[in-house]
């Protein structure tokens, strides 16, 4: 089902003048080699744990990326960290932490295969590895993002997984077991229109899962090109969809846009 909303436009968004805010710390983790910070969750001790990735040299003097998984106390100190990743890029795009004071990090790999994966990696409560698990077509290429928004991931109240993926411009949902192993896989396809617009491109960026309505909400973009007298242009607007957790049956989706928007 595909939907169009006009999202109002406010005339002017102003700011309070005069206001203050205070810092309370800021720190940078800094080393010879690059990294970056994509994601953040607060753990069940007060402090919180990221995501990203890290370039580490190998053997042959090539730099490639690996997860970066990073866990800071509530003041912002650092405590530990775990490297992971094989002999080409991975990063890690989204993490979680489980019951058992754990972690789930979704992220893509290319060490698996020679296409792009995604990968689920699980560590225990002080970072050391338990399992990783790359699954085959869950991901091959965003065609909208540049640079593109990765993988996202939610916990089930079950400790199952919803993780976002996506393939030349088809978003997927997978749902796994606690272990990593997959429940359903879906691959969710639009069709254009009117005659006259290609075939919408469409990538996931993000997934929350509704305890209340046993739902998951994802939320992403989508870009078409609409071909007019001589002339054709692209467009982006945001997308919004919810489905079935437990089956992963799309319940509605719709797509907001901006009179005329054009990018």
């Amino acid at each position: 089902m595909s939907n169009r909303f006009i999202l109002p436009c406010a005339a002017a968004i102003a700011f309070a003048a005069g206001t203050t805010s205070a810092q309370y710390y800021q720190y940078q983790l800094a080393s010879v080699d690059d990294e970056g910070s994509l994601s953040i969750d607060q753990t069940n001790d007060g402090g919180f744990v990221t995501a990203g990735w890290r370039k580490v040299e190998d053997a042959t003097g090539i730099f490639n990326k690996d997860f970066y998984i990073v866990k800071h106390n509530k003041d912002g100190h650092f405590q530990w960290m775990n490297v992971w990743g094989g002999p080409e890029d991975d990063v890690a795009y989204s993490i979680r932490q489980t019951p058992d004071g754990g972690y789930i990090i979704a992220g893509e790999s290319e060490s698996f295969e020679q296409n792009m994966e995604l990968v689920l990696l699980r560590l225990d409560a002080m970072g050391n590895f338990r399992w990783a698990k790359a699954y085959p077509h869950q991901i091959n290429s965003d065609t909208i993002h540049h640079p593109h928004a990765g993988v996202a991931l939610d916990l089930l109240p079950n400790e199952e997984i919803i993780v976002t993926g996506h393939y030349t411009g088809h978003p997927k949902l997978m749902l796994t077991r606690p272990d990593g192993v997959p429940l359903w896989q879906w691959m969710y396809w639009v069709p254009p229109v009117n005659p006259f617009i290609d075939t919408p491109l469409h990538a996931f960026t993000d997934v929350d899962f509704d305890r209340n309505e046993g739902t998951a909400v994802v939320s992403g973009s989508i870009e078409y090109r609409v071909e007019g007298p001589g002339v054709v242009t692209t467009h982006h607007d945001a997308i919004l969809m919810k489905v079935d957790a437990t089956v992963g049956f799309p319940l509605w989706y719709w797509k907001y846009d901006w009179p005329f928007d054009r990018d």
